[in-house]
C-alpha cells in the first residue's frame, strides 16, 4: 500500500514538474511586457461559487482581460465556459457572465467571442484551433490554470502564452485550487493518451468575426504619416529573393537594412551591419549609421540602442542582441536610430535632409510601418513620429526603387506602395498572417 502512495505522488510530481517546466518564461504578471495577440482566449469560471459565494478567480480574470485589451496586447476576447443555469444549483450562464463584465468595463461588446462549448480548458484549447483557427493566443487566468492550458495549446500548435490573474485573496480557497491543480495536471495527461479529440459544431459568426473584422494590415493616415499595422503571427528578415505575391503567408514587407555595393549576386556581406534571417546569424558591412538594432524572438519585437556615436569595434551589446536572436531562431537588422524609450536620439542624418522617408515602430505597444505622405524633412518625420506617441523608431531603408513594397488587402490582394522595385534590393522585413 505503501509503495502505491509513493508511485501515486511521485506520478503527481512529475507530472506537475513537465507544465511547469514547459511553462517557464510564457506567462506574464506584467502588461507592459507581454507580447501583442490578436486574441485573448478567456478561460471560464463563474462569478458565483457553487456554494453561492463571490468568486474572486472569476473577477481577476476580468480584470487581467480589461488591461490587456485596454494595452492594446489584444484586439478580440474569446469567453469561454457553459450555461448551468438549468443543470446546476447556483449555475449561471458563463460566457454571457464574462460579457457583460467586459462590456462595463467599457470594452466593446462587438470584440468579445462568446463560446458555450469551452466547457473545459481542453475543449477551450481544442476549439482554439480546429474552429477559430488561431495560431498563436493569449490564456488569461491564474498562472497555475495558464501553465496547463500553455501545455494543451502547443500540443495543438498553438504559439501560447499566459496572462496572470491575481489569485483569490482567501487563504483557504487559494490552497483549495492548489490542490484541485495538482490533481488536473494528471487529469491532462490522461486525457492526452486516452480521451479522443473533441469535436465541435459548425463555425459560427463569431469566427467569423475574428478572421473577418481585422485586415491582414490596417492603415490609419494621420498627421503627415500613413501607418500600417500588420496583424501578424511571425516575423522574419528575408534576404536575397524579395518575398513572392504568390506567396499568401506573406501580408507585407519593406526594404530594411542598408545595402552595400549594386552586385548582380546576393551576398550576405553586402547587408550592412550583422543580422539575422531564418534564425541564422550573418556578418555584413560595417555602416556608421547604425545605431539601433531590431530583433524579433518568441512572438516578440526588440529593439535596441548603441546609446552613442558608432564605435568602431561593433558595439558588444548590439551584437550580443542579434546574436541571442539567432540563440531563439529569430531575426534581426541594424539600421539608423531615430526615437528611442519615446525621446529623439542623436543621428547622422541632417534634420533637414528631405525625402520620403519610412521606420519601423512601436506606437500604442504594436509594432508598425510609418511612411511620410510625400517628401518631408528628417527632423519633422522624426517630430511627426512623436507627435504620434512612436516609443521606438529605427529608419527602413528608402529612395527610389528600395522604397517598394505591398501589403495585402482584406479579399487578399497584393497592394503595391511604390511601384518600381530595384533588382539589386537585398533585404526585406517581412510579416506572416
Amino acid at each position: 500500500m505503501a509503495v502505491g502512495a509513493v508511485s501515486v505522488l511521485l506520478l503527481i510530481a512529475i507530472c506537475h514538474c513537465i507544465i511547469v517546466w514547459n511553462a517557464s518564461g510564457k506567462t506574464y504578471d506584467n502588461v507592459e511586457t507581454i507580447p501583442h495577440n490578436k486574441v485573448g482566449l478567456l478561460l471560464a469560471t463563474s462569478p458565483i461559487t457553487p456554494g453561492g459565494a463571490h468568486n474572486f478567480y472569476f473577477e481577476n480574470r476580468i480584470k487581467a482581460a480589461d488591461e490587456l485589451y485596454k494595452a492594446g496586447k489584444i484586439d478580440f476576447i474569446i469567453a469561454s465556459g457553459g450555461d448551468y443555469r438549468q443543470s446546476q444549483r447556483n449555475g449561471c450562464d458563463e460566457p454571457g457572465a464574462i460579457r457583460d463584465s467586459l462590456v462595463a468595463r467599457g470594452i466593446p461588446e462587438n470584440r468579445i467571442i462568446l463560446d458555450y462549448e469551452g466547457t473545459t480548458t481542453r475543449n477551450s484549447i481544442y476549439k482554439a484551433k480546429q474552429i477559430f483557427e488561431l495560431d498563436s493566443v493569449t490564456l488569461i487566468s491564474q498562472k497555475y490554470h495558464n501553465e496547463r492550458a500553455i501545455f494543451l495549446a502547443e500540443l495543438c500548435n498553438i504559439n501560447a502564452v499566459g496572462y496572470n490573474a491575481d489569485p483569490s485573496p482567501i487563504r483557504r480557497n487559494r490552497i483549495k485550487n492548489t490542490l484541485r491543480e495538482y490533481l488536473a495536471r494528471v487529469k491532462m495527461f490522461g486525457s492526452i493518451l486516452f480521451a479522443g479529440t473533441p469535436s465541435y459544431s459548425a463555425q459560427t459568426p463569431s469566427y467569423d468575426l475574428i478572421s473577418t473584422t481585422t485586415s491582414p494590415v490596417e492603415i490609419v493616415d494621420t498627421c503627415g504619416l500613413r501607418i500600417y499595422y500588420p496583424n501578424y503571427s511571425k516575423i522574419d528578415l528575408v534576404c536575397g529573393e524579395m518575398p513572392s505575391k504568390d506567396d499568401v503567408s506573406v501580408i507585407m514587407f519593406a526594404e530594411a537594412a542598408f545595402t552595400g555595393e549594386l552586385l548582380d549576386e546576393f551576398s550576405h556581406k553586402n547587408i550592412s551591419s550583422s543580422h539575422v534571417s531564418n534564425g541564422e546569424y550573418y556578418s555584413g558591412f560595417l555602416c556608421k549609421r547604425n545605431r539601433g538594432v531590431f530583433t524579433y524572438y518568441n512572438g516578440e519585437p526588440h529593439f535596441v540602442y548603441q546609446g552613442g556615436f558608432l564605435k568602431v569595434p561593433w558595439p558588444k551589446y548590439m551584437e550580443s542582441a542579434l546574436r541571442e536572436s539567432a540563440h531563439y531562431g529569430g531575426c534581426g537588422f541594424a539600421q539608423e536610430m531615430m526615437i528611442h524609450e519615446g525621446k529623439e536620439i542623436p543621428h547622422t542624418r541632417s534634420a533637414s535632409n528631405t525625402n520620403e522617408f519610412r521606420a519601423l515602430c512601436m506606437i500604442d505597444g504594436k509594432l508598425v510601418v510609418a511612411d511620410s505622405k510625400g517628401r518631408v524633412k528628417f527632423g519633422d518625420f522624426i517630430k511627426t513620429l512623436l507627435q504620434v506617441g512612436a516609443t521606438e523608431a529605427l529608419y527602413l531603408d528608402m529612395g527610389p526603387g528600395w522604397n517598394y513594397s505591398w501589403y495585402r488587402d482584406a479579399n487578399g490582394n497584393a497592394v503595391e506602395i511604390h511601384s518600381t522595385p530595384t533588382k539589386y534590393a537585398t533585404n526585406w522585413i517581412t510579416f506572416y498572417k
